[in-house]
């Protein structure tokens, strides 16, 4: 019975610690877009599953000699807070509201890249510029945040060389193409 309640408090830890990973990542996002009330309340079920998960941990290491029950949970503490990481990102990813602005320099093919760009119904902006090297001209193209993948695809297929730099962008006001949040 007792190996019972060890594997289920090691799960219930790296669990909580997963968890708290996510909420961490949920809470950043927040403050970046200046959610206030939120990425507070956020914060106190984060801390709040910190606090719970750590004293599990600590009344282990601080009870008795350093045996493999406490090695076991201690890793379980950290390894949730590390896959809670990945998966945080994960949860960003997909969460993917608001905008971000990318601007693109061709090296090689900017007529192309400019033409699939238009057919494609993305909204663009050219910027003339100069570079080390002459001319050039900046693509800038303002689009939801879950449309970047598919826009990041379709630069690379045409111009593997292309520099893109991509900007979170915190809000968009008129312009030619209505764009969805």
């Amino acid at each position: 019975m007792n190996v019972v309640w060890t594997v289920l408090g090691t799960m219930a830890i790296f669990l909580a610690r997963l968890l708290q990973s996510i909420l961490f990542t949920i809470k950043e996002i927040l403050m970046v877009r200046g959610n206030r009330t939120e990425a507070s309340l956020l914060s106190l079920a984060e801390t709040t599953v910190w606090f719970v998960a750590f004293c599990v941990v600590m009344k282990d290491l601080l009870s008795g000699p350093f045996g493999p029950t406490a090695a076991v949970k201690a890793t379980a503490f950290l390894l949730g807070w590390s896959v809670g990481t990945f998966l945080g990102m994960e949860v960003e990813e997909r969460m993917a509201r608001g905008y971000a602005t990318v601007q693109v320099i061709s090296v090689e093919r900017e007529d192309e890249l400019r033409g699939g760009l238009l057919s494609r119904g993305f909204p663009l902006t050219s910027l003339e510029a100069k570079g080390r090297s002459g001319p050039r001209t900046i693509y800038q193209i303002v689009i939801p945040r879950r449309e970047l993948s598919k826009l990041l695809h379709f630069i690379d297929q045409v111009d593997p060389k292309a520099f893109v730099t991509i900007l979170e962008t915190r809000g968009v006001m008129r312009g030619v193409k209505n764009l969805p949040a």
